[in-house]
C-alpha cells in the first residue's frame, strides 16, 4: 500500500464552500449536460478503457470530484488499489457512497503536493480537474503526478478542448463561460498537451472527442524528463 503521509493544505485560489454548494447538483448537472451526446457515463467508460488497466494496478485519482470516474476503474483493479483524492469534503463523502470497495479509498488532499511516496502508483487519472487549477498550482500538480508514477507508469487526462469548427467551437465556450471561470478558459486555448510534456512526461496519444471540445491525453513516465521536440 502506498505510505500516506498525513496533511491537508487548502491553497488561496480554491473555495470549499463553493463546492460544499455544488456537491448534491454536481452529478445531476453533468448527466443532463452529456444527454445529447450519449450519456456521461459512456464517455468516461471509454476514457477508463484507454487505460488497458490490470487488476493488480494501483490506480490514483485526481479532483476526483464526487468519484464518478473512481467508480468505473474499481471494478478493473479489483486485486489492487484505488485512492481518489480531492480538497472537498463534501464532494468526498459523495464519492464514498458510490464507492464501497475495500480496495477504494478517498483522502482529503491537494493536487500540487500530494500526500503520497515517490513511484507507486501504475496510473494517475484525472477527469474535468485541470481546468480548475491556476496555470502555477497545474504545473505543481503534473510535476507531482510524475513524482508518484512508477517508471513506465500512465497520466490520463480528460478535460474541455477549444474546437476549431465554429459548431462545436461556440457551444462549448459559452458553457466554460457560464459554468467555470477565466482559468479554464485559459487552459482551453493553450496546449494542455506541452505543460504535461513540461512536467516531464512524454505524451503518448492525444484525441480530441465530440467535436474537439473535450480533449484526452495519454502520458508516460520514463526514466528521463520529457521534452518539446
Amino acid at each position: 500500500m502506498p505510505e500516506q503521509i498525513q496533511s491537508t493544505r487548502i491553497p488561496s485560489y480554491y473555495s470549499v464552500s463553493f463546492w460544499r454548494r455544488w456537491a448534491k447538483l454536481y452529478d445531476r448537472v453533468v448527466r443532463l449536460s452529456f444527454v445529447p451526446f450519449g450519456g456521461e457515463k459512456r464517455f468516461r467508460q471509454k476514457f477508463v478503457a484507454m487505460a488497458g488497466l490490470k487488476d493488480t494496478d494501483r490506480v490514483l485519482d485526481i479532483c476526483c470530484g464526487t468519484g464518478s470516474t473512481t467508480a468505473l476503474i474499481a471494478p478493473e483493479v479489483c486485486q489492487g488499489q484505488v485512492i481518489g483524492v480531492d480538497l472537498s469534503p463534501d464532494m468526498l463523502a459523495v464519492a464514498q457512497k458510490k464507492n464501497v470497495a475495500a480496495w477504494v479509498s478517498f483522502q482529503r488532499a491537494s493536487v500540487d503536493a500530494l500526500p503520497f511516496s515517490e513511484g507507486v502508483f501504475d496510473h494517475v487519472f484525472c477527469s474535468y480537474g485541470l481546468h480548475e487549477l491556476p496555470r502555477e498550482i497545474r504545473a505543481a500538480a503534473l510535476k507531482e503526478v510524475r513524482r508518484v508514477l512508477k517508471p513506465g507508469g500512465k497520466f490520463l487526462a480528460l478535460d474541455y478542448g477549444l474546437p476549431k469548427n465554429i459548431i462545436f467551437k461556440l457551444p462549448i465556450s459559452a458553457f466554460v463561460r457560464l459554468f467555470e471561470n477565466d482559468t479554464a478558459y485559459k487552459m482551453m486555448k493553450g496546449s494542455l498537451a506541452a505543460e504535461i510534456i513540461a512536467s516531464g512526461l512524454d505524451v503518448i496519444f492525444q484525441k480530441r472527442a465530440l467535436g474537439g471540445m473535450f480533449q484526452i491525453i495519454s502520458s508516460v513516465k520514463t526514466t528521463e524528463a520529457g521534452n518539446l521536440d
